[in-house]
């Protein structure tokens, strides 16, 4: 119930709870009892009901947010892990003391070119803009706040479109390198699958549906906890077609698979991302002399990177791509729309010269590869 309380002035505040039980008063003071009462009867009143929101709520600081806002969230424990190290290195220094309310627009985009300016690669950059926006965006869902003011920005930092790639002739240059059967399957289906690597090394040999040509992605493995995780990152199961040469490369490891994860240790446990890399990535790249180039190094994840790349080549469309790489959102995938470049240059050509005679045209040659898996067999020379 609202009240009002004598001040030694002589002059009234008007007190009332919000649902809860807290106390709140107006601001001012007022000269008549019955007035303060009647005014903090009407903000009780008003307090109780549906979807009103705290209007103090948001004048708590970012930090205080952020500790109810990571209590409550789930995700993977890597996830977090990688959450709350760009949290303590980058957000919470420069907003942890801020009150919600006080956080505008203009300052998060002035924040961003802090960050840029401060040597933080412009991916990162983003991804510590889009944790910030996350929790704010939790904050407008507990009503907390009436509007995201980190949504939809348009930070206009450029992003190194200049992924690696493999050519054909570094693809086949490391094929001829590898040593061992597993070795060239798990690079196959790494090169011809997009799969990621936890994706890739948590396969089992039921996973791949030869006659059909597919093989479905629906677990993945956790390296840093050592567990398995009974879905894909952004969980989404996804089946991606087999071309016949990475069929062929598989098949003698589907064979000789024994039950349980198809890439093993003798342990049984999955081949481990970091002893992988150094017995046999790093002495296959220095074999076939795949060096650093004006795109940076190759590496594993590199293979995925020229997977996607020669789809978009081929013709596939970017949400057509984005479900073959398991893609949650298509911005994710849009980072190589910069190499419809080529296509479209291919595209300028595609209409001929109406004045000139048709040219006797050669019969097509039979596809070798199947829709959507278009990555020629990697084949030694």
């Amino acid at each position: 119930m609202a009240w009002a309380e004598t001040l030694p002035s002589g002059r009234y505040r008007a007190g009332y709870r919000i649902p809860g039980g807290e106390k709140r008063y107006l601001d001012g003071t007022f000269t008549h009892k019955a007035e303060a009462e009647r005014l903090a009867g009407q903000a009780e009143a008003e307090s109780r009901k549906l979807g009103w929101r705290d209007p103090r709520s948001a004048e708590r600081t970012w930090g205080e947010w952020c500790e109810e806002w990571m209590r409550g969230r789930y995700v993977e424990k890597s996830t977090m892990r990688r959450d709350e190290s760009r949290i303590n290195s980058r957000i919470r220094p420069k907003w942890g003391d801020t009150p919600l309310v006080d956080i505008t627009r203009h300052e998060v985009k002035a924040w961003a070119v802090e960050l840029k300016n401060d040597g933080l690669a412009p991916q990162s950059v983003k991804r510590a803009i889009a944790l910030f926006a996350t929790s704010l965006s939790a904050a407008v869902d507990a009503e907390v706040l009436a509007a995201n003011p980190a949504a939809r920005l348009k930070l206009n930092i450029p992003v190194n479109l200049n992924e690696r790639v493999l050519s054909r002739k570094e693809q086949r240059k490391l094929f001829a390198a590898l040593e061992t059967d597993q070795d060239r399957a798990l690079v196959a289906v790494l090169l011809g699958t997009g799969a990621r690597w936890g994706e890739a090394v948590a396969l089992a040999a039921g996973h791949f549906k030869i006659k059909r040509g597919t093989v479905r992605f629906r677990r993945a493995w956790d390296a840093q906890n050592g567990e398995r995780i009974e879905y894909t990152k952004g969980k989404k199961r996804r089946s991606v077609p087999l071309a016949p040469w990475l069929i062929e490369i598989i098949k003698p490891v589907l064979r000789s698979a024994p039950e349980g994860y198809l890439f093993a240790t003798d342990a049984g446990t999955p081949v481990d991302y970091s002893n992988w890399h150094k017995r046999s990535w790093t002495p296959a790249l220095l074999s076939a002399g795949i060096g650093e180039n004006t795109d940076g190094k190759a590496t594993i994840h590199t293979l995925r990177h020229t997977y996607a790349t020669e789809q978009l080549d081929a013709g596939l469309s970017i949400s057509e791509i984005a479900d073959l790489l398991g893609h949650a959102s298509m911005s994710t995938t849009e980072r190589y729309a910069h190499r419809r470049s080529k296509v479209r240059a291919e595209a300028a050509t595609a209409v001929s010269d109406p004045r000139s005679k048709p040219k006797k045209q050669a019969k097509p040659r039979r596809a070798e590869a199947l829709p959507g898996n278009v990555i020629a067999f990697p084949t030694a020379g």
